[in-house]
């Protein structure tokens, strides 16, 4: 119902149009069958914690591509730990598993100590086998967010 008129108001507006799009509605057949088929309830969704220590939950993403520095660098790798926030920020000249791997390792574990746990997005660096691998050598537990949701 709220779709419906929203969609209808970025083109038209008249005098009890919200009336009249209900009372449409409510008499299309397609929806009604909808409504049948339609579970009423959404998936449960997860309720995520906090990390109780520092870098025990640590989130892994990058930024990019942006304009390109003097160095040649055009990608950002960020880093933030769960509970104090803290984050790392990594210029890379280009974004792929092995470059993001290393900065990773060298930029962050070498620092900071391996996470326990790092959460990334589905992107093709993060699922691929270097990431993956680099991961489970560090025995680093490795999630990722669902798409479009983090």
């Amino acid at each position: 119902m709220n779709r419906t008129c929203r969609a209808i108001k970025a083109q038209y507006i008249w005098p009890k149009m919200r009336r009249e799009v209900e009372e449409y509605v409510k008499l299309c057949r397609s929806f009604q069958v909808n409504q049948i088929l339609t579970p009423k309830h959404k998936a449960r969704k997860e309720i995520t914690t906090t990390a109780e220590r520092p870098f025990e939950k640590c989130y892994l993403d990058v930024v990019g591509p942006l304009r390109v520095t003097l160095e040649g660098n055009k990608y950002i790798m960020t880093f933030q730990d769960d509970l104090s926030k803290y984050a790392v920020t990594v210029p890379i000249g280009k974004q792929g598993a092995e470059t993001i791997a290393r900065a990773f390792v060298e930029k962050t574990v070498l620092t900071y100590g391996t996470p326990q746990t790092l959460q990334t997005d589905q992107g093709a660096i993060f699922v691929s086998e270097v990431f993956r691998n680099t991961c489970k050598i560090l025995e680093t537990n490795k999630i990722q967010s669902t798409a479009f949701h983090p």
